[in-house]
C-alpha cells in the first residue's frame, strides 16, 4: 500500500533535482493532496456514472445503513447528514409488514403526479422516495428503511512533528502523538485526540500514483510525466521484493 508519507518522500526527491531548489512544505502538502484526492473521486464517480457500474476504487465508500424515519406525516423523512456524509445514494429499500422493498427514486414534480393519481399513487408494495437539500422523503411511511450509498472519503493528510535540526518526523495513521525532547508538534492546538491526524487513501496503486502525478503536475508540469513514470516503476519494483 502507498501511504501519504510516500508520496511526499518521492515528491522531495523530484523536486530536489530542479535548479530552482524548492521542497515542498508540509501544509503546502497536505492542501495539494487534498485536493488531488478530491479531483481523482470525482473522476472515479463520474466513471461510475457514464458506465452504470461502481468501479473498484470507489467499493471502499460503498456502504448500507439502516435508519428510522420521522413517521409524524404522511411520508417518512430523514436527515441524510445522519448517516455520515452521503456523496451519491445509490439504492433505497423501506420495511413494510417486516419485508424490505426497493423505493423507485422520483423527482419533486414527478411525486406530486403520482400523489395526484389513483394509479400510480405509493403504496407498500410500489414504494418511491425523494431527495432534496439533503433530506429523504419516503412514500408511504416505512417501519424502517436502508439507504446504499458512496459515502464522502475522509480527507487525505499526513501529520507531522519537527525535530531538532528542523527535520520532521511523520506520523502513521491510529496510534497516539508522542512529542519528544526537542520536538514540536505543529497540530497541537488542532488536535483534541491525542492521536495523529493522519488519514491514508483507501485505494489502490494506481489511484495513489495518479494522485501523486496531479500534485506534481500543479508543482512542476515540466517533469511531471517522467516522474510519474519512476514513481509507479519504484513501487512496483517494491511490491515484487514484499
Amino acid at each position: 500500500m502507498i501511504k501519504n508519507k510516500d508520496i511526499l518522500d518521492w515528491l522531495q526527491r523530484v523536486l530536489r533535482k530542479e535548479t530552482r531548489g524548492n521542497v515542498i512544505s508540509m501544509r503546502d502538502f497536505n492542501t495539494y493532496l487534498a485536493f488531488a484526492q478530491r479531483l481523482r473521486f470525482d473522476w472515479l464517480k463520474q466513471q461510475m456514472e457514464l458506465t452504470g457500474r461502481i468501479m473498484r476504487s470507489l467499493e471502499t465508500y460503498q456502504t448500507t445503513e439502516v435508519f428510522s424515519p420521522d413517521d409524524e406525516t404522511e411520508y417518512g423523512e430523514y436527515s441524510l447528514s445522519a448517516l455520515g456524509g452521503v456523496e451519491k445514494p445509490l439504492r433505497c429499500m423501506a420495511m413494510y409488514d417486516g419485508k424490505y422493498v426497493k423505493c423507485d427514486w422520483v423527482t419533486q414534480l414527478e411525486l406530486e403526479e403520482r400523489l395526484s393519481n389513483s394509479l400510480t399513487f405509493p403504496t407498500a408494495k410500489h414504494p418511491v422516495y425523494v431527495l432534496e437539500g439533503g433530506v429523504i422523503q419516503l412514500y408511504p411511511c416505512p417501519t424502517s428503511a436502508k439507504m446504499t450509498y458512496i459515502k464522502i472519503p475522509e480527507k487525505a493528510y499526513l501529520d507531522w512533528i519537527v525535530q531538532s535540526g528542523r527535520t520532521v518526523r511523520y506520523l502513521s495513521e491510529g496510534g497516539s502523538v508522542n512529542v519528544g525532547e526537542g520536538e514540536t508538534y505543529p497540530n497541537s492546538v488542532n488536535n483534541t485526540t491525542d492521536a495523529p491526524l493522519t488519514r491514508e487513501m483507501k485505494w489502490s496503486q494506481e489511484d495513489t500514483v495518479a494522485v501523486a502525478n496531479m500534485i506534481l503536475r500543479n508543482i512542476a508540469p515540466s517533469i511531471a510525466d517522467q516522474g510519474a513514470y519512476q514513481f509507479s516503476s519504484e513501487e512496483s519494483a517494491k511490491s515484487e521484493r514484499l
